[in-house]
């Protein structure tokens, strides 16, 4: 079979499992590749970073935003009010906190509210002013500052797959944790494929865009890989 087609599949197959696989804590169904709580005070700002995030229109407290082709579903969590228990926050493994403050120093004080178990989920803190060490989202272009932290922080690799047949890479990656190597991305695609590398091809972090790589090749974020394998698969 024909690498293309191994793309092809792997594409089908992961869009089923998404499908079949959204996992549930506490009412929330995860629906893509990452998850995202936004919590904060009242008046914060977490349903106006919400619509700006996900194009939302209306009273929704969830949505689905796209970074780069990977799906990011952006959940907000009832206002943290002083002096009370918050509404409890679900916590999965692969979830990760955005809180928004009306001013920096709250951010501790937010996070702690939620008990320890917020401590194990990754956090940035971001305020709708001109603070100090904050980040401020007011545009799509403080968006992408916000999106760059997020994938720093929770270790995402988004790899593109491009066929030896095609010109252009395809627009929905395979998203990772932590570094990653060529031979992970075959064994990702297929065995076969794995088994029967030949070479790769990489656009990226490379020191010439299309190098011919091994599979020891380690990969950062973005990178474009084309697999070659050294015969035709069954």
């Amino acid at each position: 079979m024909q690498i293309s087609k191994q793309i092809a599949r792997l594409r089908e197959q992961t869009e089923r499992s998404e499908k079949k696989k959204g996992r549930k804590s506490r009412g929330i169904r995860r629906v893509a590749d990452l998850l995202v709580f936004l919590v904060g005070p009242p008046g914060s700002g977490k349903s106006q970073v919400l619509r700006l995030w996900t194009g939302l229109q209306g009273d929704r407290n969830d949505g689905v935003a796209d970074m780069g082709g990977m799906k990011v579903q952006i959940v907000e969590i009832p206002s943290v009010v002083p002096g009370q228990p918050p509404r409890g926050l679900p916590v999965l493994p692969d979830a990760f906190l955005v809180m928004l403050t009306r001013d920096y120093p709250d951010a501790g004080a937010t996070l702690s509210a939620f008990g320890p178990s917020a401590a194990k989920i990754p956090s940035i803190a971001i305020s709708k002013d001109e603070i100090s060490r904050s980040m401020v989202i007011k545009s799509r272009d403080d968006l992408a500052k916000l999106e760059a932290e997020l994938v720093r922080i929770t270790g995402v690799t988004r790899v593109y797959l491009k066929s030896p047949q095609e010109k252009l890479h395809d627009s929905r990656p395979l998203v990772f944790r932590g570094d990653v190597t060529v031979g992970q991305v075959a064994e990702a695609v297929h065995r076969s494929l794995a088994r029967n590398f030949k070479y790769a091809r990489v656009w990226g972090s490379v020191h010439f865009q299309g190098e011919k790589v091994g599979k020891g090749h380690r990969l950062s974020d973005g990178d474009v890989v084309e697999l070659h394998g050294a015969r035709v698969l069954t």
